[in-house]
């Protein structure tokens, strides 16, 4: 009998190689780590996103109330509660309730301006004042996720 002879077995086109695999591997992890990295972070993003169209709402709803009251110079250069544009003042004008739960107002800071030729809205005066600019202040109470937005409104008298 002959000797048999071992022949190479011929190597194959569909290039899956160890190096291969374990390369295709390691991309997909990445990827998968990427997408996991955001996924968690959009809760907090969402949050954030609520929170600031909520406070943006309730700015707006102050501003309207605003302008409904109208001009006042009785009080506008009063503090907290006391000042006609506060939260206090204008509690018919607003939804109730104001703020809404997990946000806090800042008092309104006011500015005045008689209409002449010197500096606009300077420190409140209500004596002579036609034009007031009130600054509006809404946050949140949340640490993790704070949200802050301001609005200015400007008021004048008829």
């Amino acid at each position: 009998m002959a000797p048999e002879r071992l022949t190479p077995r011929a190597r194959g086109d569909d290039g899956v190689t160890l190096p291969e695999i374990l390369i295709s591997i390691a991309i997909l992890g990445i990827c998968v780590t990427a997408l996991l990295a955001g996924t968690a972070a959009l809760p907090g993003a969402t949050t954030i996103h609520r929170r600031d169209a909520q406070a943006d709402a309730m700015l707006r709803n102050w501003a309207e109330a605003i302008k409904a009251k109208g001009f006042t110079s009785t009080g506008v250069c009063d503090a907290g509660d006391s000042n006609p544009y506060s939260i206090a003042a204008l509690g018919s004008y607003l939804p109730v309730p104001f703020p809404g739960p997990g946000f806090t107002a800042d008092p309104p800071v006011v500015k005045t301006w008689d209409g002449a030729a010197t500096a606009a809205f300077q420190d409140c005066v209500a004596t002579g004042a036609t034009l007031a600019r009130i600054g509006l202040t809404v946050r949140t109470t949340d640490t993790v996720h704070p949200v802050s937005d301001s609005l200015e409104v400007v008021v004048a008298s008829s």
